[in-house]
């Protein structure tokens, strides 16, 4: 933490997905708390990507697979180049609200003693030249305080993704995504996480 002030690795994984990162990417970079490091790892694109990201070169660093690896092997090479206090995995078709930071920082900020922390999210329908549409649904926080925060994760990924936020030292500590698993990968981490770590939720809505 450079002067107090929380440094914050976001990585972002992508794979032909060229309409929807000027949206991901301005979101991320208009944020209250400006992240520390934007990495986007590009897992061998075929389509705009490249021409996007240098769009973007003076504010995010880029790094390509040398090989396709897939979501899981583009996170992990992200978390390897990552040196922030902490990690935001940001899909490459998310769009984060511009306090999302400032919310999740805060919460862990509070709450030392928690491994990383949550909120709602909402989904979105996507325009026809692939911008951000209206609001579709957003999701339920369950009762954690009745059924448990790993029974409640167990019933349902209420997490879905970049609704959470670690601490660097839990992925140090729990490992990266599984390149193992065709999908729900980040699934995989939550459950792990929460295994280890008590977790605290972002107060208010959606981040």
């Amino acid at each position: 933490m450079a002067n107090g002030t929380p440094r914050v690795s976001v990585i972002v994984p992508t794979f032909n997905r060229s309409r929807f990162l000027v949206d991901c990417l301005e979101s991320l970079l208009a944020q209250t708390l400006p992240p520390f490091q934007v990495i986007v790892v590009d897992d061998r694109s075929t389509d705009a990507t490249r021409a996007v990201l240098a769009g973007f070169a003076d504010r995010v660093a880029t790094l390509a697979t040398p090989t396709q690896l897939g979501k899981p092997g583009a996170v992990n090479l992200g978390l390897e180049r990552a040196t922030g206090d902490y990690v935001w995995v940001f899909d490459d078709d998310d769009v984060a609200l511009p306090d999302a930071l400032a919310r999740f920082t805060d919460a862990l900020e509070r709450h030392p003693e928690c491994g990383f922390s949550w909120s709602p999210w909402c989904c979105a329908d996507t325009l026809a030249d692939g911008s951000l549409g209206p609001v579709t649904w957003e999701t339920r926080a369950p009762d954690i305080a009745t059924i448990g925060f790993i029974p409640a994760l167990l019933e349902h990924n209420f997490l879905g993704g970049a609704a959470l936020f670690a601490r660097k030292r839990c992925y140090d500590e729990c490992g990266g995504y599984d390149p193992a698993l065709v999908r729900s990968q980040d699934y995989d981490v939550s459950i792990r996480f929460a295994r280890r770590y008590p977790a605290v939720r972002v107060e208010g809505d959606a981040t």
